[in-house]
């Protein structure tokens, strides 16, 4: 009872679950998502010893290079370090959890956070335009940096339909393509948001990652499948004739990043089950790799 009263206590959980109230339409007075909270055990016996052995031993040798780590002590501004990018002038930049970004040039560090204009120091994703630009994601909005400092910021109040953003890329006639939780995928030409949201609500508008395929297509990977916008309309991309939700649904499958290749080959990394990775060539064709 401690333990499930100490998580009910916490604003960040509270805070989580009326966000997916949001989402999914809860009914609750509150606005949270129903959840409750339960603790299972059971008596599993005696388990079975195996002796493992002698083993062995191999020299590593000398190696290549030497690793250096940097934590908060060097300038970083969090431990939890949730993406890096490398901009055209070669400067390291990380985003972190709860702290904010870091700049790094390879001899002193900058940190830019909710008291220099980010809208939060909660940060999901990093991505630098063709034009030099760089746009943070973060969990309350998108953030535009330019010169060491925050420049834009992008939510629901000027048209971003929702302020959680997963993914940013950019597309071939260079428009901004930003993949949200909840909000599905919005463009921005510059002026104003264009939602182009998946056609069910619900965990298929939560993206993961997006990407985009030689022909121009957009590849999105969701809480529930793959799809795919070929500029007009979604469609759901179908796994050995079953569409993929319904696929992944049937074998526990959850999609963690999409990746094309120079080929036009597109690549799925799968999260738990026995599939840990899955390719569809440009023929149609599934090859899955474990």
């Amino acid at each position: 009872l401690a333990a499930r009263d100490s998580m009910r206590s916490r604003s960040d959980l509270i805070e989580q679950f009326q966000r997916y109230g949001r989402m999914f339409g809860s009914t609750e007075i509150s606005g949270v998502l129903k959840s409750s909270f339960r603790i299972y055990s059971t008596d599993v016996g005696e388990l079975p010893r195996t002796p493992l052995g002698p083993g062995s031993r191999r020299p590593l040798g000398p190696g290549h290079g030497q690793w250096k780590t940097f934590d908060v002590t060097d300038g970083l501004a969090g431990p939890m370090v949730q993406a890096m990018l490398q901009d055209r002038l070669g400067q390291m930049w990380f985003a972190t959890k709860n702290n904010g970004i870091s700049r790094f040039d390879g001899q002193t560090w900058l940190t830019l956070g909710v008291d220099d204009g980010l809208p939060s120091n909660d940060v999901e994703a990093l991505f630098e335009d063709s034009d030099g630009r760089l746009w943070v994601g973060t969990t309350h909005g998108l953030a535009q940096v330019a010169d060491d400092a925050v420049v834009a910021v992008h939510g629901p109040h000027n048209g971003l339909p929702q302020d959680r953003v997963r993914q940013i890329i950019e597309g071939p006639d260079r428009t901004l393509w930003v993949g949200t939780v909840g909000g599905g995928v919005s463009r921005y030409d510059g002026t104003s948001w264009i939602q182009v949201s998946l056609t069910d609500a619900g965990p298929k508008n939560l993206i993961i990652d997006l990407a985009f395929d030689t022909v121009g297509d957009l590849w999105a990977t969701t809480a529930v499948g793959i799809s795919r916008y070929d500029g007009t309309s979604w469609a759901e991309v179908t796994v050995d004739g079953v569409d993929s939700s319904m696929q992944f649904a049937m074998h526990g499958k959850t999609v963690n990043a999409l990746l094309i290749d120079q080929r036009g080959d597109r690549w799925f990394s799968f999260g738990n089950h026995r599939t840990g990775l899955a390719r569809l060539g440009m023929d149609g064709a599934w090859t899955f790799f474990n």
